[in-house]
């Protein structure tokens, strides 16, 4: 595709494209070699195009630690190569007539100098006309408003042909044809357009008419078919094979798979999927900062087909500032779809929190759905028995609500994020809904609602906005007169409001400590940049509070703060630390300045 490109811009503005280089041809350069570079600045190119175009030269250099830009010295063979591969960079991104000057600013008594690298992009090559020709009548063409459709006025680029040819073929291979061909052709139209042909073989219609499953244990096979959901006699489709050969992935029962075609007659496919079995005894164990305690230890044992088609065993256990738990579940793949997951699992934890401290015997049976890419769905019916011993001085603040419940629950998350550990795009929305009915079982009924959303949107290069939302309500039901305190909403911390530590908004009992309540709202916005090497800034407002009750909430009253924090990326996600100042609506004896640290973006 690049050298398709690269002639026919080459040949559309080849009467354009003066002599570059002049200031390069006009100086005796060669003087200065060996000399420090000092700075080094590209001026005049389109913006969208800055960020690659600069990280790609020799002259830059490399950010190393300690030491910051460390350029290397300079030479004439350095500075043409630089000159050679930004117009070269430039002609594939639609700039063929682009004129790169280099100045050179030299420090005599130092033997240093900067370079200026000065660019004249001139007038980009744009798509004058597309003729597709050859596409199958039953087949509906791309979208014409999808952004990664080639489309006509903009401009002629190797990554964008190449983009727009994929996006065709991809299209039909998912309707069908398994061989399909594109071939694109462009040639010259008026001074700066072009017309572009694509040219479509698409070959022949296909089935799946055999499915073969080898590699793996024999107790595994039933597993593998009903995972993979290809059957005889269903239309072939690269998507359809790509999320098998994904959910396949996700049992973590085989370490390798591999889908492979082969036509075995007119309009017929064989499908052989190639597995091996994965180790199954895992033991794991992690250090971090989950969930709104400042350090957890988690680790967990993990034997996948312990009982054989793929039938699991896992035990788990929990040690936190303020928490202790252990449990063990025995979870089994597809059984009411191909998708899906079903847990069976016990547990015990105790919360020890300033105002109580809980014990709680839990069991539990939870089905898991993903119906698309990483979006979940859970759908969960607990039993439990809890104790609740308050902390309090007065006996107003004993917790009244405690014992059984019976519960009921659904959250479903849809996470369009393109990337979970380090998104620059997209975004999520996630709801929950939980009820402990009266009568029959629970003794402390309620209902709970929470939403969530996050949006992260990309303003240039590495500048990024981000904001999130989250909205919550408990209702005490039947004869209960509040909420258990397990199950109420508590704020401030990491990850809810940076301008309080955690747990610090919100009812508090006779001596001052957190009660939690039955209410909640959150909101918060941060503006994303990078710094240097694998450091990055952010500067945030954070809003919130938490009531006893939703009849309390008076949104006029929501403390707010701003900070600003430095990460730094990592294996794990970017590491935080940052500084946060309340200024509006303050809690009373909370300090208005407040230091946190995190791993992972906070929503």
């Amino acid at each position: 595709m690049g050298p398709l490109v690269g002639l026919v811009l080459a040949f559309a503005f080849l009467a354009l494209t003066p002599d570059s280089g002049r200031a390069q041809d006009e100086i005796p350069l060669a003087r200065y070699n060996g000399w420090k570079v000092q700075s080094f600045k590209i001026e005049g190119v389109p913006e969208n195009l800055r960020g690659n175009l600069i990280r790609g030269t020799s002259l830059q250099g490399k950010w190393r630690l300690l030491r910051g830009q460390d350029r290397p010295d300079f030479s004439v063979r350095i500075l043409a190569e630089d000159l050679a591969r930004i117009r070269l960079y430039l002609a594939r991104h639609g700039y063929p007539a682009a004129v790169v000057d280099p100045v050179i600013i030299p420090d005599e008594r130092g033997q240093r100098l900067d370079v200026v690298l000065r660019v004249d992009a001139g007038n980009p090559v744009r798509v004058g006309r597309i003729d597709l020709k050859g596409w199958p009548a039953a087949v509906a063409p791309p979208d014409t408003t999808d952004p990664d459709v080639l489309r006509p006025g903009e401009i002629f680029s190797d990554s964008r042909v190449a983009t727009g040819k994929e996006i065709l073929r991809e299209t039909l291979m998912d309707a069908g044809f398994a061989e399909v061909k594109v071939d694109v052709g462009a040639e010259p139209m008026a001074r700066g357009l072009v017309a572009v042909t694509v040219a479509v073989e698409a070959g022949s219609f296909y089935r799946i008419a055999e499915l073969d499953i080898v590699g793996c244990s024999e107790d595994l096979v039933p597993v593998a078919r009903r995972v993979l959901n290809l059957r005889p006699g269903d239309e072939y489709s690269r998507r359809k094979l790509r999320d098998a050969s994904l959910d396949l992935r996700s049992t973590q029962l085989f370490r390798l798979v591999v889908l492979e075609t082969e036509p075995i007659g007119p309009g017929d496919l064989k499908v052989t999927a190639q597995l091996d079995n994965n180790r199954m005894k895992t033991l794991e164990t992690s250090v971090g900062t989950w969930s709104d305690n400042p350090w957890m230890v988690k680790s967990s044992w993990t034997h996948r087909n312990l009982f054989g088609g793929g039938v699991g065993f896992d035990v788990r256990g929990v040690v936190a500032t303020h928490r202790l738990g252990v449990g063990a579940g025995v979870f089994w793949l597809g059984w009411l779809s191909p998708r899906a997951k079903t847990t069976a699992s016990a547990g015990f934890l105790v919360e020890d929190e300033d105002a109580y401290i809980s014990h709680e015997a839990k069991a539990e049976i939870v089905q898991s759905f993903r119906p698309r890419k990483r979006d979940i769905w859970n759908i969960g019916i607990s039993v439990s028995s809890t104790r609740v011993d308050g902390r309090g001085q007065e006996s107003t603040d004993l917790p009244e609500e405690q014992g059984r419940l019976l519960e009921f629950w659904t959250d479903k998350k849809w996470d369009r994020t393109d990337n979970q550990m380090f998104p620059t795009q997209g975004g999520y929305i996630k709801v929950s809904f939980t009820a402990a009915p009266p009568g029959f079982f629970s003794e402390i009924p309620y209902i709970s609602a929470q939403g969530d959303a996050m949006l992260v949107q990309k303003l240039s290069g590495r500048l990024l906005v981000a904001g999130r939302m989250r909205v919550g309500a408990a209702e005490p039901l039947g004869e209960a007169l509040e909420v258990i305190a397990t199950r109420r909403f508590f704020a401030g911390g990491y990850n809810t409001h940076r301008g309080y530590g955690r747990r610090k908004l919100g009812p508090r009992d006779a001596s001052g400590n957190a009660r939690g309540g039955e209410f909640v709202a959150l909101a918060g916005a941060e503006v994303r940049f990078p710094l240097v090497w694998e450091f990055d800034g952010a500067v945030f407002v954070d809003a919130g509070q938490l009531w006893a009750t939703p009849q309390d909430a008076i949104l006029r009253n929501i403390p707010l703060a701003v900070g600003a924090s430095v990460d730094i990326r990592s294996p794990l996600g970017p590491v935080r630390v940052g500084y946060a100042h309340n200024f509006a609506n303050l809690v009373p004896g909370e300090p208005i300045d407040l230091w946190h640290f995190g791993i992972g973006y906070p929503w």
